[in-house]
């Protein structure tokens, strides 16, 4: 079987722009922990975890239609900004259950068993029984 010898320079191109280009030529089929950058092959930056020291089920990624909730054990959060995890507090909770979220677009409803939230309009507003 025939090998491709490639140098080091020559792999910098990246992925292969096209599906239909030929397997013998200087492009990755895939990328693992690098991405194609400016000036070639970029390592990703390094995942920081700021909730590390909560137990199963949390930290909770919640992916909304129009944003990202993350709730930890103690409180919940709004991401704003993907890129420096910038987050806007919403509200405390002292609770170990899950939460369980319904995305309506504009109206949102959160609940952990004990507690029901609900978004409307933008604003965050406890339901109370």
């Amino acid at each position: 079987m025939k090998e491709s010898s490639f140098t080091l320079k020559e792999l910098n191109v990246g992925l292969r722009p096209f599906g239909d280009i030929g397997r013998n030529t200087p492009y990755f089929l895939g990328l693992k922990n690098l991405k194609c950058g400016a000036h070639g092959l970029e390592e990703l930056p390094e995942v920081v975890v700021p909730f590390e020291d909560d137990e199963w089920p949390f930290p909770q990624v919640m992916v909304l239609s129009q944003m990202v909730l993350v709730a930890t054990s103690m409180a919940v959060f709004e991401v704003t900004d993907l890129e420096t995890m910038a987050t806007l507090h919403l509200f405390d909770q002292a609770s170990q259950e899950p939460w369980e979220v319904a995305d309506f677009g504009e109206f949102i409803v959160m609940t952990n068993g004990e507690e029901v939230w609900q978004r409307i309009e933008g604003s965050w507003e406890r339901v109370e029984d």
